[in-house]
């Protein structure tokens, strides 16, 4: 369940004709990129009912079918099951069902829109609710199950929306009614739209955290560019929004720009929690057999991920992070795979002592990606940079295309001749330009960029790690 106080709405349903807005379309497209790099590695069970399993098939034979889902290992007696089906998602049957459905026949889509629901596609869900409001704008059946309100006779895409109408002010994230606002009022500062106790707002202007009401076993923490909402103890809460503040500001020296809207971030209470969530909530780009640690929806802008220890969760939410804010603050730039996962592995190899972050680390302080690469390059088993730039299927679903891809961008950053330096950061600026291009910017550039060539680079990128790893 997603904290009241951190609801996040994807952009509201086109109506017929109307341009698609900007935000939705880049989120339509990073989604679409990340889901056409993903290989095809899930299985599906029907069972009775209509009703279907997704994961990877363990075992098949005359005691039943085991499988591994997102939510963990799961077992079939052979009775129950219908069909077996390899290499396809639920949401391939969705998308089958949907090109399969009159366009028009408002019904069809509301039950298809239940079926996704019921199979943990509530985005998939999501979208099919809004088509039907394309066909008929009145539809309450649509509207209730998206969670809209009905305020004087008009549909508002939230609660929020209808108590706006009926004069509620939000203040420092509680509701206050039009009377209780006004006698107040003198008590309040309005910062770019929102309104805050005077203590909040100067809170605020020194870049500290806020304390907002808790919420659904949320503690709710406003920095200047986060709301974060954590399930853990208040301490933790507290470090994990110093940290998003930090970030932000690392960040927004990197690059030179910021997202200009606010970025919400969810901290589920345990692993459990975040697994419940993640696995009722599915995305096509998600991983078909497990929950990864952590996620950045560009449609709601939020991070997602789950406290499991004070050391593992900055880790993740560091790398969401970065994520969340490219996208936020340049959400049409084209940027290749590898420099995207390069970059936020890059930053969330960090320390953080509450105060002074330090992003870009090396050694026993890269964790897990300076381990692996070195095991990789001792073996001699590290990867060719044709896989690192352009890597098939395959090998995107390798956790080792992480390793490689900060390993490039460390080397890039900090290990390469001053002349390479200086090209890679012309061009993550030509990247981040807000240029419309191919989803994958040819090597070319980067290596015109560089004033190399492949061989080049990539025998400079492998000497500088093997003289780490001596």
């Amino acid at each position: 369940m997603i904290p009241s106080g951190c609801e996040t709405k994807a952009p509201a349903p086109r109506r017929p004709g109307a341009a698609l807005p900007m935000l939705l379309a880049a989120a339509l497209s990073f989604l679409a990129q990340a889901f056409a790099c993903r290989p095809v590695l899930a299985d599906v069970v029907e069972l009775e009912g209509d009703t279907f399993a997704e994961g990877v098939v363990q075992t098949e034979g005359d005691e039943g079918i085991s499988m591994l889902t997102p939510r963990g290992p799961r077992k079939f007696p052979k009775s129950a099951v219908l069909a077996v089906t390899r290499g396809i998602s639920i949401y391939d049957i969705f998308e089958e069902r949907r090109k399969a459905a009159d366009g028009r026949d408002v019904q069809a889509f509301l039950r298809l829109a239940d079926w996704a629901d019921r199979h943990g596609h509530q985005s998939a869900s999501r979208k099919t609710l809004e088509h039907v409001l394309v066909l008929d704008a009145a539809n309450a059946d649509a509207h209730g199950k998206l969670g809209h309100v009905l305020f004087e006779g008009k549909w508002h895409s939230s609660a929020a929306g209808a108590r706006i109408q009926q004069g509620f002010r939000k203040v420092s994230g509680r509701w206050l009614g039009p009377e209780e606002f006004e006698s107040g009022k003198s008590r309040f500062v309005q910062v770019e739209g929102e309104w805050f106790l005077a203590e909040d707002a100067s809170l605020l202007s020194r870049g500290l955290p806020a304390r907002f009401p808790d919420t659904d076993g949320f503690r709710v923490l406003r920095t200047p560019r986060h709301l974060v909402c954590a399930g853990t103890g208040e301490g933790d809460a507290d470090a994990l929004a110093a940290l998003c503040q930090a970030a932000h500001s690392e960040l927004e020296k990197y690059f030179g720009f910021r997202p200009d809207f606010l970025l919400p971030v969810i901290v589920f209470e345990d692993r459990g929690a975040f697994v419940e969530y993640a696995a009722s909530h599915r995305e096509p780009w998600m991983p078909l057999d497990r929950v990864p640690d952590g996620y950045f929806h560009p449609e709601t802008r939020t991070v997602y991920t789950a406290f499991e220890g004070s050391k593992k969760t900055p880790d993740v939410l560091l790398h969401e992070l970065v994520h969340q804010f490219e996208w936020g603050a340049k959400p049409q730039a084209q940027v290749p795979l590898w420099l995207r996962e390069g970059l936020a592995c890059f930053f969330s190899v960090h320390s953080f002592d509450g105060n002074v972050l330090k992003t870009g680390l090396l050694g026993k302080d890269s964790g897990l990606h300076y381990a692996y690469l070195r095991k990789l390059f001792r073996e001699g088993k590290q990867w060719a940079l044709r896989e690192v730039l352009s890597p098939p299927g395959s090998r995107v679903a390798d956790p080792h295309f992480y390793d490689h891809a900060w390993s490039l961008v460390y080397f890039l950053e900090k290990g390469a001749p001053a002349s390479m330096r200086q090209g890679f950061a012309r061009y993550r600026r030509t990247l981040y330009s807000g240029r419309e291009g191919k989803a994958d910017p040819a090597e070319e550039e980067l290596l015109s960029s560089l004033g190399t060539t492949m061989e080049g680079l990539e025998k400079e990128w492998k000497r500088y790690w093997k003289g780490v790893f001596r």
